[in-house]
């Protein structure tokens, strides 16, 4: 599995733990602390077919969380090669949502790349592309204690899926139960982040207002953090323009049908959190 200490990593390796599956994570540094002690680590370049198909050696299946770099189809072709190489079962990729956009959008175009070349691969293969993760609200919550999420989407709804449903996903494609193919996830409601913000403010009994900057505006702010670089300061420019659009916003039966019930809508998994007047810890 590569990921694993991600945010959607965080909730696929205890699933894959609790279904039974013998876990090994690539990373790039063995990190005792980082991940959890019934996990084996092997280190490998995502981008190195000799070291990937080295530490693939006994691997049946590989679970690919990539992160959102240019050199999204460089990683998978040597996944790809790799997966030959060591005779892979099967490959869950965890892909974007907008990757299925004709054409693609954001970091939906690199992924699109990588999931038509797996799927041209010969390979036996799985591609989720899920909605934005419930997870990912967390990085809106800087100004909680000032009773403000700020996010410059005004009022595009987003099908907001929780990252344990994903890892459902993730359990029921490694024991079989998913045909090859790709498939959209979604939660099972459409909300805008001011609905958020409501649901929110109703959990800790706090008022809680969405503001909405320009996109503009975002970017400059954006332009001012020395740790984001112009692709990703590009590509999420470009999330935020499609989520206004709706881009995110249909409600797919996919999910459902891959776990057998609908995914959790947004205020279950608040009710999941402690309520200490901070942000939910929504992992």
């Amino acid at each position: 599995m590569t990921g694993a200490t991600g945010r959607l990593g965080s909730a696929v390796v205890p699933a894959l733990l609790d279904a039974g599956a013998q876990v090994t994570a690539l990373v790039r540094v063995i990190r005792p602390d980082a991940l959890s002690s019934a996990l084996d680590q092997v280190v490998a370049s995502l981008a190195d077919e000799t070291a990937l198909t080295d530490a693939l050696a006994g691997a049946d299946q590989l679970v690919a969380i990539l992160p959102d770099v240019p050199e999204i189809p460089q990683m998978m072709s040597a996944m790809i090669a790799a997966g030959k190489a060591s005779g892979l079962k099967r490959i869950v990729k965890i892909s974007a949502h907008l990757a299925g956009q004709n054409p693609p959008e954001s970091f939906g175009i690199e992924h699109r790349a990588a999931d038509d070349m797996l799927l041209e691969s010969g390979l036996d293969a799985v591609i989720y592309r899920p909605a934005m993760f419930m997870q990912s609200l967390a990085l809106f919550f800087s100004d909680w204690d000032k009773g403000r999420m700020i996010v410059p989407v005004k009022t595009g709804k987003v099908a907001l899926i929780d990252a344990s449903d994903i890892a459902a996903a993730v359990v029921a494609a490694l024991q079989g139960g998913v045909a090859a193919g790709t498939y959209t996830l979604t939660g099972p409601q459409s909300l805008s982040f001011g609905d958020v913000a409501q649901a929110l403010s109703a959990w800790s009994g706090k008022p809680l207002k969405h503001v909405v900057p320009p996109i503009w505006l975002a970017g400059i702010i954006m332009r001012g953090d020395k740790s984001m670089d112009a692709f990703t300061r590009g590509r999420l420019l470009d999330l935020l323009r499609a989520l206004q659009a709706g881009k995110e916003a249909p409600v797919i039966a996919d999910l459902e049908t891959i776990i057998g019930r609908p995914g959790l809508r947004f205020e279950e998994r608040l009710s999941k959190c402690t309520n200490d007047g901070a942000p939910p810890q929504l992992i």
